[in-house]
């Protein structure tokens, strides 16, 4: 009896250690997504009113996370063995790498994750988490890292084939639409806001060719207009989608969701050409 209580007590002890390591890796890990986020904010330029899909995009672009970067390289020197923090983690650099226009080091996180197998990016309730979304949207073919690609103005970015635009926009809209994933963290929205920006980015080269050979545009931005509205409009509050252009200024232009409003108002003012 002795020995099985000396047996029960270590093995209370172990399950007591085991949340304690387990709590405070899990609050790192939160801790480091909560410097990504407050980062981006701070790193973000004012927002123009900007009117084209490259203009947009490059409103929400940063130079650089160097205190996220450190964060992540301190939790893997801490905390080397813990497969499911560091696959967040290694998606979460593939998202930085993306937001600063390399794409081919997006690629490289990209793959270092999937070779992650036995690691998972789901909640301890199953749901899926931002992580894992964009996790998916990466994977697409095309898909999230070839959608910035295609924004990119700089010349950075890998011009896209006939078709593949849009099938970049249908991609990541999809998965915007996934309800099992919570709205409260912006990872839907973002993939919405990266689909429309695609979308506009369609809608301006069918514009191009309509006018060259002489026909009303207005259709196209009718189209283009109405699925940018349809995309991101369940991701909005209804002070957002019942603002006016000033309205939306209110909400400061350096804001984040300034930004995903005026996506949605460009694409509201093109469905009524």
């Amino acid at each position: 009896m002795k020995r099985f209580l000396n047996f029960v007590s270590l093995f209370t002890i172990l399950v007591i250690a085991s949340t304690t390591f387990g709590g405070c890796y899990s609050r790192t890990l939160q801790g480091v997504h909560d410097t990504y986020r407050s980062e981006f904010q701070a790193n973000l330029d004012k927002a123009s009113t900007f009117k084209t899909s490259a203009e947009g995009a490059a409103a929400l672009q940063v130079d650089q996370f160097p205190v996220t970067l450190s964060a992540i390289s301190s939790f893997r020197q801490k905390y080397p063995k813990v497969e499911n923090a560091n696959k967040h983690l290694t998606v979460l650099e593939a998202m930085i790498y993306l937001q600063t226009g390399r794409y081919g080091q997006a690629r490289l996180a990209r793959k270092t994750a999937s070779e992650m197998g036995s690691a998972s990016l789901t909640t301890f309730g199953g749901g899926l988490t931002r992580d894992e979304l964009l996790f998916q949207a990466m994977q697409k073919t095309p898909g999230l890292i070839e959608g910035w690609e295609f924004l990119d103005n700089s010349g950075a970015g890998t011009e896209p084939g006939e078709g593949d635009v849009l099938s970049a926009a249908d991609n990541i809209a999809e998965l915007s639409r996934n309800s099992s994933v919570a709205e409260g963290d912006d990872g839907r929205i973002y993939l919405a806001s990266t689909a429309s920006l695609l979308y506009l980015r369609q809608m301006d080269d069918e514009a191009i060719i309509a006018k060259f050979y002489g026909r009303d545009p207005n259709p196209i931005y009718r189209k283009y207009g109405k699925i940018i509205v349809e995309t991101l409009e369940p991701h909005l509050q209804p002070h957002e989608i019942a603002s006016s252009e000033d309205a939306a200024a209110d909400l400061s232009k350096w804001a984040l969701r300034y930004r995903y409003v005026r996506i949605y108002q460009i694409g509201k003012d093109y469905s009524k050409r």
